[in-house]
């Protein structure tokens, strides 16, 4: 039986409301902001992980953006939608 190794890479997605404090922590730790500031990547070298810090309010607003057709498909409005 074969372990793998520490050389596969992982990765990280955490999604979070991005507030000052995080915008802060992150700036600190490397990570480079994306053209709106509303997410950050990076890899970590010592764990061997990319990540991916992402905003709340980007993912919903992306999600509604790429699913509109879909929603209007479905009949589904708005107020229906979180």
């Amino acid at each position: 039986m074969s372990v793998a190794g520490d050389k596969i890479p992982a990765f990280a997605y955490v999604v979070c409301d991005i507030t000052p404090s995080m915008h802060a922590e992150l700036k600190m730790s490397d990570a480079m902001p994306t053209p709106d500031q509303r997410s950050y990547y990076g890899y970590h070298r010592t764990f061997g992980i990319y990540f991916e810090v992402i905003d709340y309010g980007r993912l919903l607003a992306d999600a509604k953006r790429r699913n509109r057709v879909f929603f209007d498909r479905l009949n589904l409005m708005d107020a229906q939608l979180p």
